[in-house]
């Protein structure tokens, strides 16, 4: 049973995580005015996280979690990138209702809790990760469609001038 109430805590905890504000919501996709928010990671550790602004051939143009400022990066700089260009789904109120349901079946609940709680961890996973994108499913070319400019920056308009 203390597993049990480990496991419960740990799945609360992870369903916790939140997306940045700028993010849309799934049915507002089409019509957001902000670019997918991009973690680059350098030597397998997180390095640069913020929206994505642009992209050139040799350059990614991001606003900065950290100093809220437009920043660039060269694309030789990191190895790898995770994007997330939507809110996922929140499934965790799944989390409590995976863990009382099996209760009603009586003493059979001891088989079906855990059948359960597999089902509740894949959802919620499934929904976290149904707006994500690494370098090992979208190429770099690719990359530009989740940025706010998609074309690049625009004529006249200075990096440091975009919040």
């Amino acid at each position: 049973m203390k597993t049990n109430l480990i496991s419960v805590f740990l799945l609360l905890l992870i369903s916790g995580c939140s997306s940045p504000k700028y993010l849309p919501v799934s049915d507002d996709i089409d019509v957001a005015t902000h670019g997918a928010f991009i973690k680059m990671i350098r030597d397998e550790k997180p390095t640069l996280a913020g929206e994505l602004i642009a992209i050139d051939t040799a350059t990614i143009y991001y606003i900065s979690d950290k100093t809220k400022s437009c920043d660039s990066v060269r694309v030789k700089e990191f190895d790898h990138f995770i994007l997330k260009y939507a809110k996922p789904p929140q499934y965790g109120w799944a989390i409590p209702a995976g863990v009382v349901l099996p209760f009603i079946h009586g003493l059979v609940s001891y088989a079906s809790l855990p059948v359960h709680l597999i089902v509740t961890i894949s959802v919620v996973g499934s929904g976290e990760n149904a707006f994500k994108y690494s370098d090992e499913n979208l190429s770099f070319e690719k990359l530009h469609w989740y940025a706010r400019f998609p074309q690049g920056i625009p004529p006249g308009i200075k990096p440091n001038d975009i919040h």
